[in-house]
Parts: structure tokens; C-alpha cells; sequence
């Protein structure tokens, strides 16, 4: 099933910009794809506030991925997930590409209570003049334990 899921997942992100959602029993899906983005100075949410919900009595863990296609280089940027406001572990870290690519994060919030949680990713740019962003992709898999 998780094979399938993933199937589902990458045909997703293939496709025009868009948000999906995937439901299967033990855990919840969300992707986000999108191109062509202009980063401001300062915070940029690249998705909107999605709602996760652990309904685990032993509660939930949560993956997050990301990938970011940067068309510009020599900008210092940080990839930022947050999970209910507060910064996913291991802590968001500064970075300054040495040319144009991908960047690819992973996160996670292991230990999350039963309950409705937000989630949300953000790309900061400091002094960003026109930083391009050519393409993106975030995958959030909540698990129930």
C-alpha cells in the first residue's frame, strides 16, 4: 500500500501546480507542487496552512521533504517547515548556494499529541532582489503510531 501511495505521490508532483491529499489507513499524505515563484526579502510561504490530523490515542509522527529549485545563487536563504508555528527539527539553517540547483530537506516532528496540527513551509530570503525559485515539491506524511 505505502508503494502505491508513493506512486500516487510522485505522479502528483508531476503534475501543473497544485495541493493533493491522501488518506490511507495508518497514515495522511500531503503534497504540494509548484514553478515560477519571486522571493521577497524576508518570509515567503510557499503553501498554505494544511491541517494534519493525528487521531492516535499514542499519538503521531510526521516526515516532511522538500525540494526547492533555486535559479539564482549567492543569496542567503533558509527552508523552513513549521508544525503548529513552531520550527520542525533539526533546526531551519541558513545557506548560501555556490550556483543554481536543487536543495532537498528533510524534517520531521516525531512526537505530536492527538489532535488537529498545522503545517507549513516557508523559503527566507535575506536582501532577496528578484531570487527566483524555478520549481518546488513538499511531501508531508503524517504516521499514527
Amino acid at each position: 500500500m505505502r508503494v502505491l501511495l508513493a506512486a500516487c505521490a510522485i505522479a502528483t508532483l508531476a503534475s501543473p501546480a497544485m495541493a493533493e491529499s491522501f488518506n490511507v489507513t495508518g497514515m495522511q499524505v500531503v503534497t504540494h507542487r509548484g514553478s515560477d515563484v519571486t522571493l521577497k526579502t524576508g518570509d515567503n510561504y510557499v503553501d498554505r496552512k494544511n491541517q494534519l490530523i493525528c487521531t492516535s490515542d499514542k499519538g503521531c509522527s510526521l516526515v516532511i521533504q522538500t525540494q526547492i529549485n533555486f535559479k539564482d545563487f549567492q543569496q542567503v536563504y533558509r527552508i523552513c517547515t513549521l508544525v503548529d508555528g513552531v520550527e520542525a527539527a533539526p533546526p531551519c539553517q541558513e545557506i548560501i548556494p555556490p550556483y543554481p540547483g536543487t536543495v532537498a530537506t528533510f524534517q520531521g516532528a516525531p512526537g505530536l499529541a492527538k489532535g488537529t496540527h498545522t503545517v507549513r513551509t516557508d523559503i527566507w530570503a535575506q536582501n532577496s532582489v528578484g531570487f527566483r525559485v524555478g520549481s518546488y515539491q513538499l511531501v508531508y506524511t503524517l504516521y499514527q503510531h
